[in-house]
């Protein structure tokens, strides 16, 4: 007597996160898309319809982004195979690059017209974001073709929808012990306690207008104590914290994937946070500012994209091969690359407003001056890790394959030494 396959859990328990992540993005985009029309109509600030219009898109390319994830879990509850998961042909990476950079030279003109920049600059953004990520994810992707393409479009639908928010959550509750310690040492020191308690009434009463915020803040930058807590947040404890869990799913997924595996779902696990995180960065309307920024998010791709291609190889390689070193060694490289890139990063924000008050000053401001030649190099070294695991990486591990298809997982047993 034949028995009936047994429903595969994962499988549904995806489904039913991608089902009714497609359904609450697909509504949000709809409301937020009326709101920004009527916004438009009653004549509200640009700024307000831009930002719906922004968010509405964002979640329509969620909901794009989800639904094979969507397609291919039924198909594996239907036990129907799954063909596997691979970048193949030549010719569309170059129509890719020329598609983006036409998409491009229309944000341009179209970035500081305020008539029109809220109905094309959302869309294009948009665009301009997804193409790149998808090309860093092609240079490191020779260890793709072993992966199924449900188990592809599962991670990066389980990224989108769980690990930004958790790592959002997490940096929240960072903050808020850090306020805390610094609440603390003000409550011992009642005359800095009311310089923050003036400061917090000037800043609420700014209408948080950009040059009144600016004038208001920069005297505070010039304290060395001040930079030293913004370049320890966003240098080391951001690092720490994103690295750790932007590869969340590949800590799922470790104890079935090889080396290369890995290394591939670190990408889609790290491309997926860039990609919500450059266009929340994006959402608010940029004006002129707009295309330099943006090239600035394209370049964060490869940085999310790469770190977390590394720290997905590590934990692979620390439970297939039992090579922890490698997994500390990936882990302290992606913090390390992740660490530099927010320190130039930062310099380069605060350079013009840093006054030559100390050499503390004077220091950090060349750091800001030569701060985009160094995000230049580091992303040359980024994109050089994603063509040498490339290269390196084979689609099976000597120490145990496992062969993952949409019916089922069959382990190899090891090639013992003849």
């Amino acid at each position: 007597m034949q028995t009936r396959p047994s429903t595969h859990i994962p499988s549904l328990l995806y489904l039913i996160l991608s089902a009714s992540g497609v359904v609450i993005s697909l509504t949000s985009a709809g409301v937020l898309f009326l709101s920004g029309m009527l916004a438009r109509i009653s004549g509200e600030s640009n700024d307000v319809v831009y930002t719906d219009f922004a968010l509405g898109w964002i979640l329509v390319l969620v909901v794009l982004l989800l639904v094979p994830g969507v397609y291919y879990s039924v198909n594996r509850l239907r036990h129907k195979p799954a063909p596997g998961f691979n970048f193949s042909g030549i010719a569309w990476p170059w129509i890719a690059v020329g598609a983006w950079l036409v998409l491009y030279l229309l944000g341009v003109l179209a970035a500081g017209k305020n008539t029109i920049n809220w109905l094309v600059i959302p869309p294009l953004t948009t665009a301009l974001i997804a193409i790149p990520l998808v090309l860093w994810l092609r240079l490191g992707s020779k260890g793709s073709r072993e992966v199924s393409r449900q188990a592809a479009w599962s991670v990066l639908g389980a990224s989108l929808m769980v690990t930004p928010a958790l790592i959002m959550l997490l940096e929240i509750i960072v903050l808020l012990m850090l306020g805390g310690v610094v609440i603390f040492f003000l409550a011992i020191s009642p005359d800095q306690l009311q310089q923050l308690e003036a400061l917090i009434k000037q800043i609420a009463g700014s209408n948080m207008d950009p040059v009144l915020l600016l004038r208001i803040v920069q005297p505070v930058l010039q304290n060395p104590w001040v930079l030293f807590a913004l370049m320890s947040l966003t240098s080391v404890i951001i690092p720490l914290l994103e690295e750790f869990f932007k590869p969340l799913w590949v800590w799922m997924f470790v104890k079935n994937i090889t080396p290369a595996r890995g290394f591939f779902y670190g990408m889609i696990c790290g491309a997926a946070f860039a990609l919500l995180e450059s266009l929340g960065y994006l959402a608010s309307p940029l004006g002129e500012a707009w295309p330099a920024l943006l090239v600035g998010r394209v370049a964060t791709g490869i940085l999310h994209t790469g770190t977390s291609g590394l720290v997905g190889w590590g934990l692979a390689s620390a439970w297939s091969d039992r090579k922890y070193t490698r997994l500390a060694l990936a882990y302290f490289l992606a913090v390390l690359l992740h660490g530099l890139w927010n320190t130039f990063g930062l310099m380069m924000g605060l350079a013009e407003y840093l006054q030559p008050v100390n050499q503390l000053n004077v220091i950090l401001s060349r750091l800001g001056g030569i701060a985009p030649l160094t995000l230049g190099v580091l992303s040359i070294c980024l994109a050089g890790i994603l063509i040498a695991a490339r290269k390196a990486l084979r689609p099976e591990s000597t120490s145990g394959v496992v062969i993952e298809d949409s019916n089922e997982t069959v382990r190899k047993q090891p090639v013992e030494n003849e």
